[in-house]
């Protein structure tokens, strides 16, 4: 069976909510497991890496797809917690 191979079950991403900016489209993304955590986008229609983290993780630069930056803004905020 797969669940003996695999006794514990692997991290689930957690839920992120998008926020409306001026123009109806969600400009940040926010994660109720993540306190703190803030994905935004760079509001340049045609901008070729235009997420980024906003806050303490801003450092980790800029990403061009969203789902990138939420996975590594996730990553980074689990190292956070167990140092």
């Amino acid at each position: 069976m797969i669940a003996d191979l695999f006794p514990f079950a692997p991290p689930s991403s957690p839920t992120w909510l998008g926020h409306r900016g001026p123009f109806g489209r969600n400009c940040r993304w926010t994660s109720p497991e993540l306190p703190g955590v803030v994905v935004a986008h760079c509001g340049h229609p045609t901008a070729l890496r235009p997420y980024y983290v906003v806050g303490q993780l801003a450092t980790l630069g800029t990403f061009p797809r969203l789902a990138e930056a939420q996975t590594r803004a996730a990553e980074v905020y689990a190292r956070k917690g167990d140092a």
